[in-house]
């Protein structure tokens, strides 16, 4: 039964090593149960222990390129700001830390007002021109810390660190007088809303879902004010 033994603790290193991404942990794995077949001469043993081996080896490998391709995400390759996926994980980051040692801090989702009407009239250059325009003034008036995402489209989420409800007045009235893009005679601005950790919500769908809500508000209210002055 001593062969057991070492097959069991041979397999079980390299089941734990597939799920700690280690291969040392595969190789130390390999070498306890190879060793073992190698010496008592079990031939078929130690081809079929290689064969396991390749396998790990090239499932290493693809977790490694997975990750590797993972990492090209973190950056939207347009506008230069991070991505969706990025924020994502980064707020549900600055949750556990908010949490943990009693810190707040706010999100912001940001729409482009009139960016389709740039966009259809002056044509995808334009717009993407626009929309580079844009986050490169976004970063430019808020801090080192905060943190700048394309969420999708003509749409941005913004991360504020260590930023209260009562700092955001002040945000978005800097961001709404210095952030614009103009042509011809059409001119893009931002609808702004926003949620705070905890005020807000205590989860990354629930701060999602109130800064929706939030800058769902002040489109209405941008449609609003232009419709009247049409009028």
């Amino acid at each position: 039964m001593e062969y057991v033994f070492y097959i069991l603790l041979g397999f079980s290193l390299i089941t734990f090593a597939f799920f700690m991404r280690s291969l040392i942990i595969l190789l130390v794995g390999f070498c306890i149960t190879s060793v073992y077949f190698f010496i008592h001469e079990s031939v078929y043993l130690n081809m079929f222990m290689y064969t396991v081996l390749s396998m790990a080896l090239l499932l290493q490998g693809y977790k490694i390129r997975k990750l590797s391709k993972g990492k090209l995400t973190l950056k939207d390759p347009l506008t230069g700001v991070y991505s969706r996926l990025f924020f994502e994980e980064y707020v549900r980051e600055e949750i556990k830390k908010a949490y943990r040692f009693g810190k707040k801090f706010a999100i912001l989702f940001i729409d482009l007002n009139d960016f389709k009407a740039i966009n259809d009239a002056y044509g995808h250059h334009i717009g993407d021109h626009a929309l580079k325009t844009i986050a490169s003034k976004i970063k430019d008036n808020l801090r080192e810390c905060d943190i700048v995402s394309r969420w999708g489209g003509d749409e941005f989420a913004i991360i504020l660190p260590e930023t209260s409800c009562n700092d955001i007045l002040e945000i978005t009235y800097k961001l709404y007088n210095n952030v614009n893009y103009s042509i011809g005679t059409t001119k893009i601005t931002l609808s702004i809303g926003y949620a705070c950790y905890p005020e807000h919500g205590h989860t990354l769908n629930d701060l999602l879902q109130e800064a929706d809500k939030s800058m769902y508000k002040a489109k209405m209210v941008h449609r609003e004010v232009k419709k009247g002055l049409r009028q």
